[in-house]
């Protein structure tokens, strides 16, 4: 009876050892998730993808609505995934449009993704160590920064929270079967499918855990074998259908590239090399970058027949030697790394790069469990010291780069300026640092970019727009125009390139050409609301300013924060010849909304407010604030806008609104 106690007590002080170094590594995973993607709260949105999915998306931004939730369903701009778009809706329903507190959400998802995979192989192996370094190299490495750090790419850590639910569900089928456990491992697997399609190859992976940690397979009975593979059908059936709609929604939003455009045969090369560039960055995380070019797309070199012949090589070497080996493990991760990849390795090609970090989320998994396996853990101390601190020397080098990545990602042009020193002939980030340049004010730079972007793609219809606008804003106007033309001949379906020409001709007084270019921009997106508030402005030049009135009403229905609808339509609803059409009340509305905008720092806008308050018989207010507009006028040496207020600010002191006689 002595014996059986102390065998008792030894059990239960081994348990709680094992409880204890399992909350330790919980403890030490979250604190070094947060060491290294802490730093996002403090990062906002970048212009790339964020505006259309997140701060720019009226559906999404306005938080949680049933329209926008119907939109989420019915709606999305690229393929369908309604979870991860109703959970950028949440963000915007608890954060509004701080981009910190949607960094948060995708650094928590990432953080429960880290130990609900520490927890998995722990449960399905017993081994917590092995368990703990894949799940520390899965929360650290460098090549997850993207999809951590970038909130455009919330889908990926989102859909590897469903994926890794989904997993933990069916390890519980597999020891204990019922129908009630494999539909909830469904219903997770069908969440994570809608968040991001890129799990379509979850059953598969199933598979290769039925060999390797579950050892389902073989089972020696072939009624059983069966099973295990039939059991899978329904997930297969699920997998091919979100496949089919996710290939028909890109099809319809442009993003498939046209078959003819790069063959079958320079994407499958392409696909070789890169599984071979995958597995180079993996073990050393050097020149990550937002965007690879395609060797294929660009008019780059192409890879060399060495090249594409050494990646074949390697490839049929490496998963013929594994066949071999008595390990599963070895076999199980590598098959991983390689089928997860499949959906999104460039067979099918969707989007204009060769490859992208945030592809490895879930198949860098693979090779983890490769490596955490095959890692010797030696039974004495002596050998245990080493092997250790080799450890912690690989997971601090991957915390120091890791954080030193995600730093990149404070801004647009700071990520974009790092793609570069990767990825020097990325027309695509040439031409989004130009437009940053642009947008502070840094015209050379942003010359040089823009120009260097249309060298490497002269096709490129955004860079043409972009450079439009750079040479629209230094009043160059014939050259901005031939580039506007030029857009618009690449990609005569959008919108953007006949709304810029439409500013040229509306600078120039030209109104009627400047209301064919707006009726187009609105043809090819009824949701432009800058056309939108153009073609009013267009309106109003050629004197039918009843016309324009719905349009800067939809302009602001549209982007209720932008300044020059709000201010268009006040000045119409104050000043307008005929009091049918004058509204006061919502012109001063309007007037105040626009002025709070500005910080009441425009002179046009205050200008406006004035007439707003004078069409209300507020005169007091009125020649306050026509007496500051003034100011800011000779402030930003606007002469001629001085000289109007001027003459309205005379009506004010006689106690008259200023009306005009003639529209």
């Amino acid at each position: 009876m002595s014996e059986l106690k102390d065998y008792s007590t030894n059990g239960a002080v081994l348990e709680s050892s094992r409880s204890a170094h399992r909350v330790a590594v919980c403890l030490l995973l979250a604190a070094a998730i947060a060491t290294v993607f802490g730093q996002t709260v403090n990062f906002g949105f970048i212009h790339y993808d964020d505006p259309k999915f997140v701060y720019e998306n009226r559906h999404i931004n306005d938080g949680m609505t049933a329209k926008g939730l119907s939109w989420c369903f019915t709606g999305n701009p690229d393929y369908w995934r309604p979870v991860s778009m109703i959970s950028h809706m949440l963000d915007c329903e608890l954060f509004k449009l701080h981009g910190g507190g949607h960094h948060l959400t995708s650094v928590l998802l990432h953080g429960l993704n880290t130990l609900l995979l520490f927890g998995l192989f722990r449960q399905m192996t017993g081994k917590v160590w092995p368990s703990a370094l894949v799940a520390a190299l899965f929360g650290l490495h460098p090549l997850h920064v993207e999809s951590v750090a970038w909130i455009a790419e919330r889908k990926d850590v989102l859909s590897a929270t469903f994926a890794l639910l989904a997993t933990s569900a069916y390890v519980a089928y597999t020891r204990r079967p019922n129908m009630r456990r494999f539909l909830l491992a469904t219903v997770l697997f069908a969440m994570g499918l809608i968040s991001k399609p890129m799990i379509v190859t979850l059953p598969m992976v199933w598979l290769l855990m039925d060999y390797w940690p579950l050892k389902r397979l073989p089972t020696g009975n072939p009624r059983r074998t069966i099973r295990v593979f039939t059991e899978k059908i329904p997930l297969l059936v699920l997998s091919a259908a979100i496949c089919l709609l996710t290939i028909r929604n890109q099809q319809q939003v442009g993003a498939m590239v046209a078959a003819d455009a790069v063959v079958i045969g320079d994407r499958i090369d392409n696909a070789v090399v890169s599984y071979l560039r995958y597995l180079g960055k993996t073990i050393w995380p050097e020149d990550l970058a937002v965007l690879y070019t395609h060797p294929y797309l660009t008019g780059s070199e192409p890879w060399s027949a060495a090249s594409v012949g050494a990646a074949w090589t390697a490839l049929v070497v490496i998963t013929s030697t594994l066949f071999g080996q008595r390990q599963r493990y070895l076999l199980v991760g590598w098959l991983w790394f390689l089928g997860t990849l499949v959906p999104v390795i460039g067979v099918v090609q969707v989007g204009g790069q060769a490859m992208a970090d945030r592809y490895t989320y879930i198949p860098l998994v693979g090779l983890f469990i490769m490596v955490a396996w095959a890692a010797p853990y030696p039974l004495t101390m002596r050998g245990r010291v080493p092997m250790g601190m080799a450890v912690v020397g690989i997971l601090v080098a991957c915390t120091i780069t890791a954080w030193l990545q995600t730093r990149h990602w404070e801004t647009t042009r700071s990520i974009f300026e790092h793609t570069l020193r990767a990825e020097p002939d990325s027309a695509t980030a040439h031409q989004i640092v130009g437009t940053r340049l642009r947008a502070e004010g840094q015209s050379e730079e942003a010359l040089y970019h823009l120009q260097k972007a249309l060298e490497l793609s002269p096709l490129f219809a955004e860079a043409h727009n972009s450079l439009g606008r750079l040479l629209y804003e230094q009043e160059q106007f014939e050259q901005a125009a031939n580039h506007f033309v030029q857009a618009i001949k690449i990609k005569p379906s959008e919108s953007e390139g006949y709304n810029n020409l439409g500013m040229v001709y509306l600078d120039h007084d030209d109104y009627q050409q400047a209301i064919e270019c707006f009726e187009e921009a609105i043809k090819f997106n009824q949701k432009n609301a800058k056309a939108l508030n153009n073609l009013g402005r267009a309106l109003v030049g050629v004197g039918d300013w009843t016309a324009a009135i719905p349009h800067f009403q939809n302009a602001i229905q549209l982007t209720p924060d932008r300044t020059q609808p709000l201010n268009d339509l006040a000045w119409i609803l104050s000043v307008h010849p005929d009091p049918n059409i004058r509204n006061p009340i919502e012109a001063l509305q309007r007037a105040r909304r626009a002025a709070n905008l500005t910080s009441h720092q425009d002179a046009s806008v205050l200008d406006t407010l004035a007439a707003a308050y004078a069409a209300n018989g507020r005169f007091e207010q009125a020649v306050e604030t026509a007496q500051k507009a003034i100011e800011l006028a000779q402030d930003q040496d606007a002469y001629d806008l001085e000289e109007s207020i001027r003459e309205r600010l005379g009506s004010y002191k006689e106690n008259r609104p200023f009306h005009l006689t003639d529209p």
